[in-house]
């Protein structure tokens, strides 16, 4: 179902339009199985015959077109029921039943439908309709606890203003909760991994090519030190640590260590 104009401007300038083209990609379930079994925990590596490489910030900025400068992904964690419904019938335009609900979990299948049917006719439909929008692509693509499960309500409570879902750092919440479900996922009893498993799916490598240089927006150049460093990623409750320094020939760098004091103070902290 093709969007409305004003969603997706909206969209854009969440940068969470790139997110919006992979919700039919496939998912190769032989591909993901052999590198969970090659991921080490204690260093967030994967190990392979040829060497050692890692998912890092710069392959979800340039592959998904995700800031990472900006305001933690963070807040309260546990709406009960009750505020989670009025929460969506504040923000979402519609009020889930309480088998729509699990926990402080929104059923996708719930969200998909109104989607469906929601008419963005009025600055504040389209408004709901973006959030709903966003917040499937949470579910579905981004930061999926697992396949088929619902979406955390805690999400809705950084989608309330749509023109400053872009000051979130959407990029490294992704890449804290993709580490977290591949240390789980590696555990000899696990039984499915979670997070943005489609990041598995790309070549990570030094994005050099003048070809994919000249079609990477501007806002993403101005944080490439940001990429560089040694820092926690934070998602909610989830803390991760993001060790670049293991990996600088992947970039194709000496073993230098970027700080994020020093990077921040580079990029100016531009949100």
């Amino acid at each position: 179902m093709p969007l409305r104009p004003e969603i997706n401007e909206i969209l854009r300038n969440a940068s969470f339009d790139c997110i919006a083209q992979l919700c039919q990609m496939h998912i190769n379930g032989g591909l993901i199985n052999a590198l969970v079994k090659r991921w080490r925990p204690e260093s967030h590596i994967f190990h392979l015959p040829c060497g050692e490489c890692t998912i890092t910030l710069e392959d979800v900025a340039m592959l998904l077109g995700l800031r990472c400068n900006g305001i933690a992904v963070t807040g309260s964690t546990n709406p009960n029921t009750l505020a989670l419904q009025n929460m969506c019938e504040q923000l979402l335009g519609s009020r889930p039943k309480s088998n729509d609900i699990e926990g402080s979990k929104i059923r996708l299948k719930w969200i998909t439908k109104q989607l469906g049917w929601l008419t963005a006719n009025s600055d504040i439909r389209i408004a709901q309709h973006a959030r709903g929008y966003v917040l499937s692509l949470l579910g579905h693509i981004l930061m999926p606890n697992k396949s088929n499960s619902p979406v955390h309500g805690k999400f809705l409570q950084l989608l309330v203003n749509v023109h400053e879902i872009r000051m979130y750092s959407w990029g490294s919440s992704c890449l804290a909760l993709l580490y977290r479900g591949l240390d789980r996922g590696s555990r000899h009893d696990a039984k499915e991994i979670y997070g943005c498993i489609i990041l598995l799916q790309f070549m990570w490598r030094p994005y050099e090519d003048e070809a994919i240089d000249v079609i990477v927006p501007h806002d993403l150049k101005g944080e490439r030190l940001l990429w560089l460093t040694v820092s926690p990623l934070i998602c909610f409750e989830v803390v991760e640590w993001h060790a670049t320094d293991c990996v600088m020939r992947q970039y194709n760098h000496s073993e230098h260590t970027v700080h994020c004091e020093e990077a921040l103070v580079v990029c100016g902290q531009n949100y």
